[in-house]
């Protein structure tokens, strides 16, 4: 027989939670300093294929390149264990169908984010790479630095991992009827005016790289769309077939 807990016994719970999520994330960017060798030729492949040198600034700029390469590297490899934790907490609190839901919510969005992180590193990052590379002002050379490097590509990956979940965002809130499915085809040309504005913000500096982000993430919505509106259709055809067969039992009784 389950207890319920209180407020304070929820918010020790959710400490507990996030200690372990920490703890989880630090072991495993401790834990890869052993490969921290093979690890930073994957991130600098794209930039060592064009013959280019990464430099530092400082004496401490290698350390903090190195720390920044695995932390993030710690984040996506333990990020199975953190689902896993989020899940435990947040479990507790939903019925058989909210949890199936749910981990489907959680599965989907794992597996958008290593589709974003497979298209920006083998396509994006060296397609735009080449091209503000070759952009170059008359007179000046480019002073490429290890950190900014290192911001620019996490940057990018971030900012494709959240645009890549554009398809779990659309099809929750058609699917929970906050939104209709019509509505927000009524509203694509200000979504996607909006999303280039957010992705040149926070991700993309260039026009070619904004094209290049912009693409997927158009395709992806559209699908979600459809996706949602025959998983609608898909229910209220269930709920036809339930209501009739109700129906023809009450005939069969009289």
């Amino acid at each position: 027989m389950s207890v319920e807990k209180n407020f304070w016994e929820h918010l020790v719970d959710l400490k507990d939670i996030l200690f372990k999520i920490v703890s989880v994330w630090l072991a495993a960017t401790l834990g890869l300093f052993m490969f921290s060798d093979g690890i930073i030729k994957i991130v600098t492949k794209p930039v060592v294929d064009k013959q280019l040198v990464l430099h530092f600034l400082s004496p401490t700029d290698n350390f903090f390149f190195v720390m920044k390469i695995l932390s993030v590297a710690g984040l996506f490899i333990s990020s199975p264990v953190i689902f896993f934790l989020i899940w435990s907490y947040i479990a507790q609190a939903l019925d058989v169908k909210e949890k199936k839901f749910i981990l489907h919510y959680f599965i989907s969005t794992l597996i958008l984010a290593v589709v974003a992180i497979c298209y920006g590193y083998f396509y994006l990052l060296p397609t735009s790479l080449n091209f503000l590379l070759e952009f170059q002002v008359q007179n000046t050379k480019i002073l490429l630095t290890a950190n900014e490097y290192v911001s620019f590509v996490s940057s990018l990956l971030l900012v494709l991992i959240l645009v890549f979940q554009t398809p779990v965002l659309v099809f929750t809130l058609v699917h929970s009827n906050v939104v209709s499915s019509k509505a927000v085809k009524s509203k694509r040309k200000e979504i996607y005016f909006l999303g280039a504005i957010l992705i040149a913000a926070f991700g993309s500096s260039d026009a070619f790289s904004l094209l290049l982000v912009l693409v997927p993430i158009i395709i992806l919505f559209e699908g979600s769309l459809v996706l949602a509106d025959f998983q609608k259709s898909k229910k209220l055809e269930l709920e036809e077939n339930k209501v009739e067969n109700i129906i023809l039992v009450d005939a069969k009784e009289k």
